[in-house]
């Protein structure tokens, strides 16, 4: 069992993983002058990502799992690249992004100041989504939850902590409408936790969250300059509200049309098999 310090070094390890490539091209960029460019920056995070989830967290810390081979960690995450009926969960994926997509555009156009720029569609922001859509999913939807379900003994509690943990790492300022936006993440985060959990694999969610980052620009206002409170909330509501149709969908998904891995995630007996 981990001790308190242990736990908080889990966690900032986890934090430090998604964000240091990131952070690494800030500094360059200030102390050189020199622009880093955003597909740079993203080639960066993703190396620094895909460091932290497999080898940092199974091979040095052997967290969560204890000593295990490194494809046996990822089946119990749920990181199977390719589950029974992967085209399946690749496209709950690739309709979960339509929904919140479709919604952010659905609040914008009710602004009234819409104007389509598809300049914000490129292979820059398409390859620095590539990072958050593998890695945050993997280690926040995987490595986070099943230490926390080890921590808390609890599926609702390990959700709410990681829903929090994920939406404070977004936090990028105090003004109200920042913080709504920090609640926005949160929502989101519990979509994507809620489709692995459901789908028993972090695939659609992956497809999901990289998508939605791909394209997260191209439903907004130029800038995502949005002017006071009726703007901002047509904006909001259409991608909450979308989003619960999202929601519903991966229900219907993992349910009925079964688009589900074999092994359970997020089992209380299995995120115990660290201490093993």
């Amino acid at each position: 069992m981990q001790t308190k310090r242990e736990k908080i070094r889990s966690v900032a390890l986890i934090y430090v993983s998604v964000s240091l490539g990131l952070i690494v091209c800030f500094l360059v960029q200030k102390l050189s002058g020199i622009a880093v460019p955003r597909g740079v920056r993203g080639v960066a995070n993703l190396t620094v990502g895909g460091l932290g989830a497999l080898l940092v967290f199974p091979r040095l810390l052997k967290l969560p799992f204890g000593s295990v081979p490194l494809g046996e960690y990822c089946r119990r995450l749920g990181l199977y690249p390719f589950p029974p009926g992967a085209w399946k969960h690749v496209l709950l994926g690739l309709l979960l992004a339509a929904c919140t997509v479709g919604g952010m555009l659905a609040g914008t156009l009710l602004t009234g100041k819409y104007q389509v720029d598809w300049r914000t569609v490129n292979v820059s922001q398409f390859v620095f989504s590539i990072g958050p859509g593998l890695w945050e999913e993997t280690l926040f939807r995987g490595v986070l939850m099943m230490l926390l379900l080890q921590w808390t003994r609890s599926l609702p509690r390990a959700v709410i902590f990681q829903v929090l943990l994920f939406g404070l790492g977004h936090l990028g300022g105090i003004d109200p409408w920042d913080l709504v936006d920090v609640g926005s993440v949160m929502l989101l985060a519990l979509a994507f936790t809620y489709t692995a959990h459901r789908t028993r694999s972090l695939l659609a969610g992956m497809v999901f969250h990289f998508l939605h980052d791909a394209l997260v620009y191209l439903p907004q206002l130029p800038g995502g300059k949005y002017t006071g409170f009726h703007d901002n909330m047509v904006f909001y509501l259409g991608l909450w509200g979308f989003l619960g149709v999202g929601c519903l969908l991966v229900w219907l998904a993992s349910g009925p049309l079964g688009v589900r891995a074999e092994q359970p995630l997020y089992d209380l007996s299995r995120a115990g098999a660290a201490s093993e």
